[in-house]
């Protein structure tokens, strides 16, 4: 967080980074992890090859993503989403689009890290204590706009991971508040 104001692409993929951390250690199963389709393969592969080559190939699929969308989203409660500072309503993460919210951090994050794609000051939109972006860039590809126009600000993917360690700490080692219940 000291960086912040200095370096805000640093501290957002800093932020992506604590959430892989944070979902790591959470316990999700196979509906959590695996969507229909997946789910759908795998039963074929355990038919065909057998239920050891199945358990082999789920070993390797890490899933990383997945985890880091599903068990932060898990992390999130009602009280998360009452207690938006945003002026606006449309600038609030809202329980139906926080996946699609998280999926973008973590897809900027991976862009970022694999193709070099620089994102520099776009997420750190603060215009009346925006969480979401609003609109799509207006130059870059139409990859990069959509995934763009998709991301948490800074400030509320900062939000997100407070609220998502203090919901984990009330959970697993000490009461913290009533409302992370």
């Amino acid at each position: 967080m000291q960086l912040y104001d200095a370096d805000p692409e640093f501290a957002f993929l800093s932020l992506v980074n604590a959430g892989e951390v944070l979902a790591s250690g959470l316990q999700l199963g196979d509906d959590d992890l695996y969507d229909d389709e997946l789910k759908e393969l795998l039963v074929e592969i355990e038919v065909k090859a057998g239920q050891e080559t199945a358990q082999k190939l789920k070993k390797r699929l890490f899933q990383v993503r997945r985890k880091f969308t599903c068990g932060l989203a898990r992390l999130l409660n009602t009280a998360f989403f009452e207690g938006s500072e945003s002026a606006q309503d449309f600038f609030r993460l809202k329980p139906d689009n926080i996946e699609k919210h998280l999926k973008a951090a973590y897809d900027l994050r991976s862009r970022f890290l694999h193709v070099g794609t620089r994102f520099g000051n776009w997420v750190s939109v603060s215009h009346e204590g925006a969480e979401v972006m609003i609109g799509e860039p207006a130059y870059g590809d139409p990859d990069w706009k959509r995934l763009i126009s998709r991301i948490p600000t800074l400030g509320g993917l900062e939000r997100i991971i407070r609220f998502c360690l203090l919901r984990f700490m009330h959970q697993r080692i000490s009461i913290l508040h009533p409302l992370l219940d």
